[in-house]
């Protein structure tokens, strides 16, 4: 998954999308060349300090092999927080196994971040062009 979001302290919206199917275009592997305009806070949800944690609930999934939504979502929210609380897989984690975050063990229940200072919405299917006007906007994304 790739977060992408909006610098401007008024917009906290952040879309899921996925690219519409029918649309061949979308490149296949991470460019190696990318940078962080948008200046994001980074995680990699193999860390060894949470990545074999078990994500949510799940006694078979960890953070390191199924978290990169949660991963995604502790660098928007970490971002959007201007640094006030390091909100980093592992805490996140933690944060929603308390407040009903997860559905059947480790699936996020997306409304349960909210209170975090990030406000999700679902939208699926979208033309590439969408997916690089939000990206060239530093619009949160996840793809």
């Amino acid at each position: 998954a790739l977060a992408f979001g909006d610098n401007r302290a008024h917009q906290k919206r952040h879309k899921i999308i996925h690219p519409d199917p029918k649309d061949a275009t979308i490149p296949l592997a991470p460019n190696s060349d990318a940078t962080n305009p948008c200046g994001y806070v980074l995680y990699k949800q193999c860390n060894s300090t949470w990545g074999l944690d078990p994500l949510g609930t799940s006694n078979v999934h960890t953070i390191c092999n199924w978290g990169c939504a949660m991963t995604s979502t502790s660098m928007v929210v970490s971002t959007w927080n201007n640094g006030s609380f390091d909100y980093n897989p592992g805490t996140i984690n933690s944060y929603l196994n308390s407040h009903n975050g997860y559905a059947d063990s480790d699936l996020i229940v997306w409304s349960a971040v909210d209170p975090l200072g990030a406000e999700f919405d679902q939208e699926t299917h979208i033309p590439q062009s969408d997916i690089e006007n939000n990206v060239a906007n530093c619009r949160s994304a996840y793809i």
